[in-house]
């Protein structure tokens, strides 16, 4: 954590909240940075660490998150890495990650890092994202693109830090029992297995 706060010059004692993807609008980067300046509003700033890049088919959409960070004057609390090969890294040197996402998510890559990273999380309730972030169990869920809601729930965690610990135990444990590679490699074997026995084929 303190690699990643000295690489992005993070104030002392600010939260660093990340949200990490492909920089497009189903992905909704813009909701982290509504989220940093109304938490300004509130007295409570964090540094908004924006991770990912443009995608071929949105080029501009960097352009137009910088833009708004400016517009909501909060250009200073915003740090945007491009593309990274570190994402790991910046987890676990982030107080807490969301995923900001307003369209379908079937599947979330970033919440399971998180969980093996001890990173608490706080998600949208979309798609197949509640499978994995169980609201007040391994994270925190909220409406698509309600930032007060956002900002309601972040400033909860990082006030009860002892409430927050144990929802992070809960979720490194559910990434460690459920989520690691070798896991669902042998689950979706076995899948396929039960479904070629169900047409009374060998499994071989």
């Amino acid at each position: 954590r303190a690699s990643v706060r000295a690489e992005f010059s993070v104030p002392d004692g600010q939260p660093i909240v990340c949200v990490v993807g492909m920089l497009r609008g189903d992905k909704a980067q813009e909701i982290l940075i509504k989220i940093a300046a109304e938490l300004r509003r509130r007295g409570q700033p964090i540094t908004a660490l924006i991770v990912g890049a443009d995608t071929n088919s949105q080029k501009g959409y960097e352009n137009s998150l910088r833009r708004l960070a400016d517009e909501l004057d909060v250009a200073d609390a915003i740090r945007f890495t491009g593309y990274r090969d570190d994402v790991a890294r910046l987890t676990q040197g982030s107080d807490m990650l969301v995923i900001t996402s307003i369209a379908v998510e079937a599947q979330s890559r970033t919440a399971p890092q998180a969980f093996a990273s001890c990173t608490p999380v706080v998600a949208s309730n979309i798609g197949g994202v509640s499978e994995l972030v169980i609201h007040g169990t391994t994270g925190w869920l909220v409406e698509p693109g309600d930032v007060d809601a956002y900002c309601d729930t972040i400033e909860r965690a990082l006030d009860d830090p002892a409430a927050t610990a144990k929802i992070v135990a809960a979720a490194r444990d559910c990434a460690l029992r459920d989520l690691t590679i070798d896991k669902k490699m042998t689950a979706t074997l076995d899948t396929y297995r039960a479904a070629l026995l169900s047409f009374g084929r060998s499994d071989r």
